[in-house]
């Protein structure tokens, strides 16, 4: 029910209509069992990902979240890349508000613990490059694709850097610093 009304909204900030698969995805991913939702959404639009994301930080799978939650994102990046001629307000509005709406609670969590949230980015460049993307192939958009992906590897390089400063900045603004688990990432 949270979900449903997170989307609710977050949807209107965006004046144009939803992607036409992205609609779907919507109604039909909101309570599609998770295994299935993890399945299905290679092939949908990257609006797919961030669904799922929530979905499993809700569910408490916070690390899976994390990953998918960054797979998503480069996904969504790479299709607006590749497609410079979408509307404004429509895909890039609706991952700028699905972005703050929704990554605001799973960014807070993750970076409370920087190793991990360094392997979380990790794994997701890992996946995205070793699987197939069903919705803006990435073999028609070298160039995009090596470009949105960069930037990923380029926010990791940035937070490697300020790793020893990250929790003292976390803790002025109240955020947890968590104690790594030491699970597998």
């Amino acid at each position: 029910m949270m979900l449903r009304l997170l989307f609710l909204l977050i949807l209107p900030l965006s004046t144009a209509p939803l992607p036409g698969q992205a609609q779907d995805i919507l109604s039909d991913r909101m309570t599609m069992p998770l295994a299935d939702l993890e399945r299905a959404v290679k092939n949908d639009h990257p609006y797919g990902y961030i669904i799922l994301a929530v979905r499993k930080f809700q569910a408490g799978d916070k690390e899976e979240a994390v990953r998918w939650f960054y797979v998503g994102q480069l996904r969504w990046r790479f299709h607006i890349a590749a497609n410079p001629d979408l509307p404004p307000d429509g895909d890039p509005a609706l991952l700028a508000s699905m972005l703050d709406g929704f990554g605001r609670p799973i960014n807070e969590w993750v970076g409370g613990d920087v190793d991990g949230w360094i392997a979380f980015m990790q794994a997701a460049l890992d996946w995205d490059e070793a699987n197939h993307n069903g919705f803006t192939a990435k073999e028609d958009h070298p160039t995009e694709y090596r470009r949105v992906r960069n930037g990923l590897v380029e926010l990791i390089t940035s937070i490697r850097e300020r790793r020893e400063e990250i929790p003292g900045e976390r803790e002025r603004n109240g955020l947890e610093n968590r104690v790594p688990t030491g699970s597998s990432r």
